[in-house]
């Protein structure tokens, strides 16, 4: 495996050593992981080197530092701020659907929950107004069968022999 090995840095240096190491080794990689102590796991060396083989030495860069692939742009996150003060009882489904439509991008459930929690634009349910509406539709049925004028006339009656 030819390496320039000038300009990497040690976490580099060490995933290609261990690299090196299981091709003179003649061990599986599996062997090689139980009898050597390495500072990674097995997925993740086949990781590195598929993305040694594919990229060279500079497949082995670490990029997590350049941040991950970001689909909350300025635009989406002032778009999504407007949309949840206006809209708080929104569902999840109901925001995808509107960012797929707008932005043509599929955002986890997890992330918009977590946006929301971020800016204080948690799920207001529309019913929360109304904790008792279940009642008022009793009681418009109720009136609606004239069962309020059964309950009165028995209420009289019923005073009648007190």
């Amino acid at each position: 495996m030819n390496a320039s090995i000038n300009n990497i840095n040690e976490r580099d240096a060490i995933i290609l050593g261990v690299i090196k190491d299981v091709n003179i080794s003649k061990q599986t990689v599996r062997d090689y992981f139980s009898t050597h102590d390495v500072s990674f796991t097995i997925r993740q060396y086949y990781r590195y080197l598929k993305k040694y083989n594919e990229e060279g030495v500079k497949g082995l860069y670490d990029r997590r530092s350049e941040g991950n692939a970001k689909k909350f742009t300025s635009e989406v996150e002032h778009y999504l701020i407007g949309l949840l003060e206006n809209k708080r009882e929104l569902k999840v489904p109901d925001i995808r659907s509107r960012l797929w439509e707008r932005f043509n991008i599929d955002i986890k459930r997890t992330a918009i929950n977590d946006f929301r929690k971020k800016y204080g634009l948690e799920r207001i349910s529309r019913f929360s107004d109304a904790p008792f509406a279940g009642f008022e539709i009793l009681s418009a049925l109720a009136c609606h069968l004239g069962i309020f004028d059964v309950w009165s006339t028995s209420c009289k009656r019923m005073q009648l022999f007190l």
